[in-house]
């Protein structure tokens, strides 16, 4: 059974991992595309808000520490989110400072705001809860509250649900029944599941609210928005069938086989196999590992190797690359079983690309551009010391030796690096 879905805005948040990363001790702001995205409590305090422009608020307080968003999540996010997750049916970070979760009843509701307030207490100065049956709800709900709280017009009540603040967080509980009414007065900017162009047009159509896609009829609906009609009139009364990803609390992912005959070794048909099913389950999550360990029992010592790595992984061409790295060391023997164990697994904001193009899909150009019209270019335009062919047989020149010795160096640490002797291109670093 379903419990009711939150979504939290932890404003602050990013601004305090990145302070603590950056060892700054100043006022921060976070930029995105060079716009603030969020701020510590002393810009806050300052009159700096989300939304306004880097340079301008830099300009009205110039003692203010300006940083670019990190693309990923830091340990001390992965850290704080596994925490906050237990008890909950489900949490799933859209970024550093904004979360899904799932609560496994209404009566827990205000218990697990106190557990999520305990855990961020020092970290973020202000929290938003919007919390709803649905998963779209329950988002809409948080923004129209962050919008009013910005604003510093957050309403004390409302008639659509109740309406919980304090000097730390802000919460909007959505009563069940009452999503319809709610999302009518709601302007289309709170469709957010729906892409920017689609609402802009809306408005071309000349709708304003939500309430106002339901009154156009379906056809004439599907005729402007294809597909997409069918889930806006979804969404405006309230329905949403995407459950919140269980990307905490942590779970590793196994991939277990046990062979009833041993066989005498692994084929790279099969780990291929084990490295889909392990890239179906992360995209799933959306998520990627930290680490990964292999482990293969049967007549010999168990073999057990585990890799740490530098960042998350979920692509199946890294994944099998990985594993056949860890699987170099196999002495050989007849094997009973075979397990593979994914963990610190961290949410990853897209899929990983393919590192090597010699492992891309049959029947797809390996090269955006063929590669010696590529190499040419480029060393007309820096010289030829910019680039060395990796062969000699290619007609170029050979990679000088103490590029290789940093390639041979780089190629005991790194699991993913092209290894073996297909062609390729260095680059000088």
């Amino acid at each position: 059974m379903r419990g009711p879905v939150g979504y939290g805005i932890l404003v602050g948040f990013e601004s305090y991992l990145e302070a603590q990363a950056r060892s700054i001790s100043g006022p921060v702001a976070i930029l995105d595309k060079g716009v603030v995205y969020d701020c510590s409590r002393v810009a806050w305090e300052k009159g700096i808000r989300p939304g306004d422009n880097g340079s301008r608020a830099k300009m009205a307080m110039p003692e203010l520490h300006l940083v670019y968003r990190s693309s990923g999540f830091s340990r001390e996010a992965h850290d704080v989110f596994s925490r906050m997750a237990e008890g909950l049916l489900a949490m799933e970070p859209e970024d550093q400072s904004r979360i899904f979760f799932e609560i496994p009843g209404t009566e827990y509701v205000q218990e697990t705001i106190r557990t999520l307030l305990k855990e961020l207490q020092g970290k973020s100065f202000h929290c938003i809860f919007g919390i709803a049956s649905t998963k779209f709800t329950a988002k809409a709900a948080s923004l129209w509250l962050w919008d009013k709280f910005s604003s510093g017009k957050c309403p004390k009540t409302s008639r659509w649900g109740k309406l919980f603040r304090d000097s730390v967080h802000t919460a909007f509980f959505l009563e069940p029944g009452m999503e319809k009414g709610f999302l009518r007065e709601l302007n289309l900017s709170y469709l957010w599941k729906l892409p920017l162009e689609l609402r802009t047009v809306l408005k071309e159509l000349g709708l304003r609210s939500i309430g106002d896609v339901l009154n156009v009829p379906r056809d004439d609906l599907s005729a402007h928005l294809g597909d997409w009609a069918l889930w806006v009139r979804e969404w405006a009364l309230g329905k949403d069938w995407e459950r919140v990803k269980r990307v905490y609390p942590e779970e590793p992912i196994v991939f277990q086989r046990n062979f009833v005959q041993p066989i005498p070794g692994l084929s790279r048909e099969f780990l291929c196999v084990a490295a889909g099913e392990l890239q179906a389950a992360l995209i799933e999550k959306g998520a990627g590992p930290m680490g990964i360990e292999v482990c293969l029992n049967g007549d010999f010592p168990e073999y057990r190797r585990t890799r740490r790595l530098f960042s998350p992984v979920s692509c199946r061409e890294s994944l099998l690359i990985i594993i056949e790295n860890l699987l170099n060391d196999f002495p050989g023997g007849e094997i009973h079983s075979f397990s593979i164990k994914l963990f610190d697994i961290l949410p990853v904001q897209r899929v990983s690309m393919p590192l090597l193009w010699s492992l891309a899909p049959a029947g797809k150009a390996r090269l955006p551009l063929k590669l010696e019209i590529a190499v040419e270019g480029i060393q007309k335009k820096f010289g030829d010391c910019a680039v060395y062919w990796g062969r000699e047989e290619t007609g170029g020149k050979s990679i000088p030796p103490e590029i290789l010795w940093h390639e041979e160096m780089m190629m005991l640490w790194d699991p993913v690096r092209n290894q073996g002797g297909r062609s390729h291109v260095q680059t000088r670093s």
